[in-house]
């Protein structure tokens, strides 16, 4: 029942595996909000968007028996932020660029 549940959450081994996600999250959010105080909203899509593109990659390499992209797959995810690279590059006349935000929004992207 309840306090079933309740003892079994406030246990110290998911206590433990929830701040570690918790904290990251948490660095995550800071990142986010310096990287948006030095880039331009265009250019901190185009990395945020990139998480895609990481995030398929690091599904490639470290599960072995687990989701895989088709090459159709691979061919979107590509197309994807070369446009978004295109349009940011596009429309960046007016922008500001900064390499500690591009880096912030990196370290938020991995």
């Amino acid at each position: 029942g309840l306090h079933r549940g309740i003892v079994e959450t406030l246990h110290p081994r998911e206590l433990k595996k929830w701040f570690f996600l918790g904290l990251s999250q948490a660095v995550s959010d800071m990142l986010e909000l310096y990287a948006n105080k030095y880039l331009d909203a265009s250019t901190y899509q185009v990395l945020l968007q990139s998480k895609l593109l990481v995030t398929a990659l690091l599904m490639a390499t470290v599960t072995r028996s687990g989701a895989r992209q088709s090459s159709l797959e691979w061919l979107l995810l590509i197309a994807l932020s070369l446009g978004l690279t295109t349009y940011s590059i596009l429309s960046n006349g007016s922008g500001s660029f900064s390499g500690l935000g591009t880096v912030l929004a990196l370290i938020k992207v991995l």
